[in-house]
């Protein structure tokens, strides 16, 4: 499957081809008949590979791995650009506009994704419905890049715009309130952000 996703990235829906898929897994025709009635049969099953077995099971890893949900927040972003899931997602979003099997495995993605984030937003304390705002405007930044931008410039983007969207509620004067368990959320330059009375008292 990761041989048809490289495909898929590289040459996109169009260049999906048997003879370039068994070239890049190096096995033959007969093979891949072993496995799959046909070429529609193998994209069905590359479309549920996406969601299923990638995005679930990153979202479950990460999960897993630390009770801090801005470490949780923060490692989805850094994994992903490691794992190019995002120029992934960016060609299953491609490929969905013309087959329904594809849409139906991205929108299965983006509601796993969204509802990790917007818990992670909500156990930093952030309410319901600004946790999902939050995570919504994460996840748009991430997947609807500038074609005028380099990959260093949206990765310095993606990084302010989780730095803003961690540092405070609405107003900028006050941070969210940590739910019980939760470590006190530090501002985008890393330290507490100053209420207006701490400020003039400082001045």
């Amino acid at each position: 499957m990761e041989a048809g996703q490289q495909l898929l990235m590289s040459e996109g829906i169009a260049g999906m081809r048997l003879t370039k898929l068994t070239k890049r897994l190096k096995v033959s025709t007969g093979s891949f008949y072993h496995h799959f009635s046909d070429m529609d049969d193998y994209l069905g099953a590359l479309a549920d590979y996406f969601n299923v077995a990638q995005v679930q099971g990153l979202v479950a890893e990460l999960a897993a791995e630390s009770p801090d949900p801005m470490v949780r927040i923060r490692h989805l972003a850094s994994r992903s650009l490691k794992s190019s899931l995002f120029a992934l997602d960016r060609a299953m979003r491609v490929w969905s506009a013309s087959d329904p099997r594809a849409a139906s495995s991205v929108k299965q993605a983006e509601k796993i994704v969204l509802d990790f984030i917007a818990d992670a937003f909500e156990h930093i304390g952030f309410g319901r419905k600004e946790a999902r705002t939050r995570a919504r405007i994460l996840l748009t930044a991430a997947i609807t890049p500038l074609l005028s931008s380099t990959k260093e410039e949206e990765k310095l983007f993606r990084e302010e715009v989780l730095a803003v969207l961690l540092e405070s509620e609405p107003g900028g004067s006050r941070q969210a309130a940590p739910k019980s368990g939760s470590p006190p959320r530090q501002g985008a330059r890393g330290g507490k952000r100053s209420t207006a009375k701490n400020s003039a008292a400082a001045a």
